[in-house]
């Protein structure tokens, strides 16, 4: 081999190594968090796509979407759903014992705060 190959090899590397990166910027660049997304910095939905809450939910989604059952006062998304037009969710935990409502969620059963979101797929 002479030090031309070598050169062209060397360069040939460079610009696919310079590539790749510019690559994995562009798709990270993309995956970036959106503030005006629809979610919040705490990745539940945003406050606009509430449509319910409580012990008892009965609800039916008007358009096609994804429906987030979210306990608020620890910030975690118990259920996710997607939902065809006119179908419906149900959430009714009945009898919550204390100590695995504790256990799960880490607080008191009377601090517990259900909500629902409904996120539709196509938005205007």
């Amino acid at each position: 081999m002479n030090i031309n190959t070598i050169f062209q090899e060397i360069k040939f590397l460079f610009g696919a190594f310079v590539v790749l990166v510019i690559m994995f910027l562009a798709g990270c660049s993309s995956m970036t968090y959106d503030k005006d997304a629809n979610f919040d910095s705490d990745g539940l939905p945003n406050h606009k796509y509430l449509v319910g809450g409580g012990l008892d939910i009965e609800w039916k989604a008007p358009t096609a979407g994804t429906a987030y059952l979210v306990e608020e006062s620890t910030k975690k998304i118990i259920k996710t759903d997607y939902l065809d037009p006119e179908e419906e969710i149900e959430f009714s935990p009945g009898k919550i014992d204390e100590e695995e409502a504790k256990k799960f969620f880490g607080i008191e059963l009377n601090k517990l705060k259900f909500s629902l979101y409904f996120i539709p797929t196509t938005q205007e």
